[in-house]
């Protein structure tokens, strides 16, 4: 028996290279990109539907072989039919022709497991935030005594050599500006409000992006631009 190369490693290939992949509990998931649900028929490993975190089928190519690995951690499933929303999803007159074949009694959905919510969630974003600002404020914290002890030693540095200058016979150099002493409610307003808007431009960005995704599963893109113009100047 002769097996078919598969020219990519792990359970899919995300050809579009947009970052479908399942939730993970160490970072934040975005609900267009996460994979949550996976329809197949183990009698058809090379004709698999992913759905996202909306129902939305998403074009991913499965591994024959490697599959099985994903849907071994399903949490759930459910025997004799399949969904999937979208442009990428099965038409309904072949899940009508797979149902009246009997075709569709094969398939299993294989439900994997959801985080506990979304970041395009204002909640659980709004949690995410306040969790990054402690951190950031007990790194700031912390740091706090290395700076002081280090301003310490540069004030004594420099006031020795104030006090141990000697008189030349040509003009003096500038003197070096005094060193500011560490505020800890300075750097506390100032590194928090740092983090607040680089986690904002994230936001902005991360959302933007899964919000394309969605609209483009959906369908939602508009026309594509010389079909528009086609019916431009058929008018």
């Amino acid at each position: 028996m002769t097996f078919r190369r598969v020219p990519f490693d792990g359970p899919y290939c995300d050809h579009a290279a947009l970052g479908f992949t399942p939730p993970h509990p160490a970072v934040m998931n975005w609900r267009a990109r996460s994979i949550v649900t996976v329809c197949c028929s183990p009698l058809d490993r090379e004709d698999a539907i992913f759905l996202n975190a909306a129902g939305y089928a998403v074009p991913l190519e499965p591994h024959p072989y490697e599959l099985r690995h994903l849907l071994a951690r399903a949490v759930s499933r459910e025997y004799g039919f399949l969904e999937g929303l979208g442009q990428f999803a099965l038409k309904p007159a072949r899940v009508s022709g797979m149902a009246s074949s009997g075709q569709l009694k094969r398939w299993i959905i294989y439900h994997l497991a959801q985080p506990n919510g979304y970041a395009n969630d204002p909640a659980v974003w709004a949690a995410h935030v306040a969790r990054e600002l402690e951190e950031e404020r007990r790194v700031i914290e912390a740091g706090h005594p290395a700076l002081v002890e280090l301003y310490n030693i540069l004030h004594r540095r420099q006031l020795a050599e104030q006090t141990s200058e000697i008189a030349l016979p040509w003009p003096a150099q500038a003197q070096p500006q005094a060193i500011e002493a560490p505020d800890l409610e300075r750097n506390l307003r100032e590194g928090l409000a740092a983090r607040r808007d680089e986690l904002a431009e994230h936001y902005r960005q991360e959302k933007a992006k899964d919000d394309a995704v969605a609209a483009w599963l959906r369908g939602d893109v508009g026309e594509p631009p010389l079909l528009a113009l086609m019916q431009g100047a058929a008018w």
